[in-house]
This record gives C-alpha cells, sequence and structure tokens, in this order.
C-alpha cells in the first residue's frame, strides 16, 4: 500500500513539472528564476527619503509570482507578493518606519524575494530565495517642550518674580542630560538680553532621558533692579542650551513681564519718560486756570497773615 502511495506522489510531482523538464533539455536555465536587487545601499531618516525602490526581474518565460518577506529591527512596509509577465522587470517601495526605532544608530534591512508559481503552477520547491539589504541609519533625536505656571505681568522695580515651569524631552538616546534655565528677552528682540540688575536666582533645573523621555519641574526666581529710568517691556522663557529661537516673545510658551520705574505716593513714577504733568493727567490748556487759582490761594493766604499781625499789633498798643 505505501509502494502505491509513493508511486502516485512521485508521478503527481513529474506531471506538475513537467513542463519546465521538458523544456531544460531544449533551453538552458529555463527552471523558474528572478534577478533581485534593492536600488538603495543606505539611508539616512531625515535626510534621505524614508523610501527604498526595489526592482525584480523575470528572465524566463513563464508568468511568476514573487513572495517577498523582510527581516529589520525597524518595521517595514512592502507588498507581500508581486507578480511579473516574462522578459519583463517590476519595482517595488519599502517604506520605512523610523519611529520604530528605539535608539540613534544603524540598523541593516534584509529583504527576500522567491518565485513561488509559475504560470499558476506552484514552483517553490525547485526555485531559490534571492536577497539584497540596505543601511538604516537613524540620527540622534532630542526635542524638548516646556509647561509654564502663573507668573509675570505688571510690577514694580526691586520686586521678585517666582514661578515654576514643567521641562520635558523626548530623545532616542538614553542618559543624555539636559539643563533648563531662565532666559530675558526685550520686546522685538531675537537673542536673550539681561539688562543691568535683572539677576536669576533660580536653583538649577536638570533632566536625564531616560527610555525615550524625561521630565523636570522646577521653581524660577528673578530679581529685578532697585531702580530704573524707564518701563522695561519683555518676557520670560525656558530654554535649554541646545534651543534658539527668533522673535522668541511671539512663541506660545512664555510669560510677559513689564517692570515700571518706582512711584510717589501721589502715584507719581520718579525718572519715567512721561512727565509730572502728564502722569497727573493735566492738559497744556489747564495749566493757566490751575496756575491762576494756585496763585489766587497764595494772595489770600499772604493777605491773611497780614491782617493778622495789624490785629495783634493793634492789641498790643
Amino acid at each position: 500500500m505505501k509502494g502505491h502511495v509513493l508511486t502516485v506522489a512521485i508521478c503527481l510531482f513529474m506531471v506538475s513539472f513537467s513542463p519546465f523538464f521538458l523544456q531544460t533539455s531544449a533551453q538552458p536555465s529555463i527552471l523558474p528564476s528572478i534577478t533581485f536587487n534593492c536600488l538603495e545601499d543606505s539611508v539616512e531618516i531625515g535626510i534621505d527619503s524614508p523610501l527604498v525602490t526595489c526592482e525584480i526581474e523575470n528572465p524566463t518565460q513563464y508568468v511568476e509570482k514573487i513572495e517577498l518577506t523582510s527581516e529589520s529591527d525597524i518595521n517595514l512596509a512592502h507588498p507581500e507578493e508581486i507578480t511579473v509577465g516574462p522578459g519583463e522587470s517590476q519595482q517595488f517601495m519599502i517604506a520605512i518606519d523610523s519611529t520604530s526605532a528605539i535608539n540613534y544608530g544603524d540598523y541593516e534591512a534584509n529583504i527576500s524575494a522567491k518565485v513561488v508559481e509559475a504560470n499558476d503552477i506552484a514552483v517553490s520547491l525547485i526555485t531559490s530565495t534571492e536577497s539584497d539589504s540596505f543601511i538604516i541609519t537613524i540620527p540622534e533625536i532630542l526635542d524638548c517642550e516646556v509647561t509654564m505656571g502663573q507668573g509675570g505681568g505688571t510690577i514694580e522695580t526691586g520686586e521678585i518674580v517666582i514661578f515654576s515651569a514643567t521641562y520635558r524631552c523626548d530623545g532616542n538616546r538614553d542618559g543624555v542630560v539636559v539643563n533648563a534655565h531662565l532666559e530675558l528677552f526685550e520686546h522685538g528682540g531675537s537673542s536673550p538680553n539681561w539688562p543691568a540688575g535683572f539677576i536669576d536666582k533660580s536653583p538649577p533645573c536638570d533632566l536625564t532621558v531616560n527610555n525615550g523621555d524625561g521630565v523636570a519641574s522646577c521653581q524660577f526666581t528673578l530679581e529685578t533692579p532697585d531702580d530704573i529710568s524707564s518701563e522695561w517691556k519683555g518676557c520670560m522663557i525656558i530654554l535649554d542650551d541646545t534651543v534658539r529661537t527668533t522673535d522668541s516673545c511671539n512663541q506660545n510658551t512664555k510669560l510677559q513681564l513689564t517692570v515700571k520705574p518706582k512711584s510717589t505716593g501721589l502715584g507719581i513714577e520718579l525718572g519715567g519718560n512721561d512727565s509730572i504733568i502728564e502722569q497727573l493727567g493735566l492738559t497744556k490748556e489747564q495749566l493757566p486756570i490751575i496756575g491762576g487759582a494756585i496763585g489766587l490761594v497764595l494772595l489770600i493766604g499772604i493777605g491773611l497773615v497780614i491782617f493778622r499781625r495789624k490785629n495783634r499789633e493793634e492789641e498790643y498798643e
């Protein structure tokens, strides 16, 4: 019984592949086959396109169905199979998912292609696997953001500003230490500006990136000068050593700050840009009337003093 089963299996095998074996005697290398290669040897994410082009050529006279597989520590997307006509070639794309890389560095990708059908006949038992590879380079990435607490506003010179902020960084290299610090920008300026008397008294704010991220909640303290000659307007921003932005007071993550010169008990700022008359809310047209009223009061006062003196002299006589 076993002999009959084996005989039937051999006969089926010979019938299935008889077209290839019969043509082999007349034409050499007529078995199903392909030539396969990828056009890029290496890809650097962030500089090159995250797509790699590979090409398959069918040198035979069969319509071939080719199975595609890949192996890499980075996720790759590509067709599972393609069909190539006799004497034709066809390209396909491999998409690289760089976000699946845990760390920066070089990753190897191996792509394999194998003919599994020829003219709708399964031929995987008599075909070989063709392979090619390329290198994927993942650069070092560090992306940080800050969430500002309450603070800033309008204060008088000599006051201290205290606020909190949370600094968070995402990166693909463990052990990176980031120092977040306070910077002062004047409105319209594109770089930090620290006028005389403005002093950063904040404690260190350091964080370490591990397992892809790091976070630190810190307190920041700004001392303002004891006195200034004119109003100062700007903003406070938290940055790290790798970040510099233009027009920084226009960005969302900042605290606006206005520092005014000290004022008198009447609400008059000493040394300000506005004159005392302007700070009192007076106009030039009102000055003659106010001056006349002050003069009249002075005359009445002088008259009263003279009148009292005369009365006293008459009493002594």
